[in-house]
């Protein structure tokens, strides 16, 4: 259940575009948030969002190829289930 918990984070990341946006959808602590993504980062070994500095010095999500896979199969399955 927390992998499934872990992977709708990771779609409300992706849809708000940000950690602190999805952290807000979810009513959840921003740290809770970004610790269940990186322990779903470190149990499938894949990152699903990569990070860059905006120009005004903050962070900014993005989503690499491997993460675009990601999001797909995390959408498929937090549907299924």
């Amino acid at each position: 259940m927390a992998r499934l918990e872990a992977m709708s984070i990771v779609l409300a990341v992706a849809e708000t575009g940000s950690l602190s946006a999805a952290a807000r959808r979810l009513n959840a602590p921003v740290a809770t948030t970004s610790r269940k993504i990186t322990e779903l980062e470190a149990h499938l070994r894949v990152k699903p969002f990569g990070r860059s500095l905006t120009d005004a010095g903050g962070l900014q999500e993005f989503l690499p190829l491997t993460g675009r896979a990601l999001i797909r199969a995390c959408a498929y399955l937090v549907v299924a289930l």
